[in-house]
């Protein structure tokens, strides 16, 4: 509490000038969407330290790229990170086609066709062609949807429902059968709980109201057809967040099981064990050879829930070392 006293404070008109954000739309986005929570100073004047700065600014970035205020004010800081990484990425992957890994969308975008109430009105402010998208139609009737699904072939459909019911997981299964079109992400605002059980398996995806752009381009990117299985593609990479790197090497592991049978508590060497399968599948998953498209998005898709699983147990594992007082460090040679 000392140390945040003597951080500097920023007025509003100086962080009106590091955000690009006009102090009157500052306000606005304070009040109705509690974006940060100023200090009060003499007068009652706004005081915003870095980190309030910090969070503006993510804010500010993912608003000019066409995202909602709605959309983003209730993000914490690595949600807002992740998802300016994942929209610059989109963009990186799009504006560069001279070579590197092979994309997961075509050029010109995939081709999408909306359906809904709300979402029109969203989206219309924004460009058609965005995060990897390309907006083919925006309709209020199905019927209009369907016809021009049957005509264009589009790679997928965005249907918007205030309410899922069993009958809306009936609807859509059958408007995808008789379109044919092979991936679906539904925007709802309530559902019944087995209703949304059924209805979210691929190829459909459900995503809680509200939803923007680039959250339907995250999913629909999930199952896309042409996903490589590596990690450092810029798309993968933006899907996958922050995979980080082992913690534990193998020689610091075996010292942690060894010294884990002067204690009573055995789960150091079993935790161990496990951290290092998870390793080992966790490699296998990024090296894999891929027999198909379908293979190499599934193995993406290990390698990035492998991955997190092993990151958590390591985190659990050096809280235990802590507790356990286990010494971890290199043994001296004194020879």
């Amino acid at each position: 509490m000392e140390s945040s006293r003597h951080q500097p404070k920023f007025g509003i008109g100086a962080v009106a000038r590091i955000t690009g954000i006009p102090p009157d739309t500052l306000r606005i986005w304070e009040r109705r969407y509690c974006v940060v929570e100023p200090e009060r100073g003499h007068a009652h004047r706004r005081l915003y330290d870095r980190a309030d700065i910090t969070r503006l600014t993510l804010i500010k970035q993912l608003v000019d790229q066409g995202n909602a205020i709605s959309t983003v004010a209730g993000l914490s800081e690595d949600e807002l990170k992740e998802k300016l990484q994942f929209q610059e990425s989109v963009a990186s992957v799009l504006g560069d086609r001279r070579g590197g890994p092979a994309p997961l969308v075509p050029a010109e975008g995939l081709r999408v066709l909306v359906f809904g109430d709300a979402l029109p009105l969203l989206w219309n402010s924004q460009p058609r062609e965005a995060f990897g998208l390309r907006l083919t139609g925006i309709h209020s009737n199905l019927i209009d949807l369907e016809q021009q699904a049957v005509q264009e072939a589009p790679d997928a459909l965005v249907l918007e429902f205030p309410s899922v019911q069993k009958d809306t997981v009936a609807e859509v299964r059958n408007l995808m059968r008789r379109t044919e079109v092979k991936r679906c992400v539904v925007v709802y605002g309530f559902g019944a709980k087995d209703a949304l059980r059924r209805l979210d398996t691929p190829p459909v995806r459900a995503l809680r109201a509200p939803a923007d752009l680039a959250d339907v381009a995250r999913v629909l990117f999930e199952s896309v057809p042409g996903v490589v299985a590596d990690a450092s593609h810029p798309i993968i990479a933006g899907q996958l967040g922050k995979v980080s790197p082992p913690k534990f090497d193998n020689r610091v592991l075996a010292r942690i099981a060894s010294a884990s049978t002067a204690v009573e508590c055995e789960c150091p060497h079993h935790m161990v064990d496990v951290i290092y399968k998870l390793h080992a599948f966790e490699v296998y998953s990024a090296e894999c050879e891929s027999r198909d498209d379908k293979d190499a998005a599934l193995h993406a898709y290990l390698y990035k829930t492998t991955a997190q699983a092993r990151a958590v147990m390591e985190s659990a594992l050096e809280r235990l070392i802590e507790f356990e007082g286990i010494d971890i460090s290199e043994p001296r040679n004194d020879a």
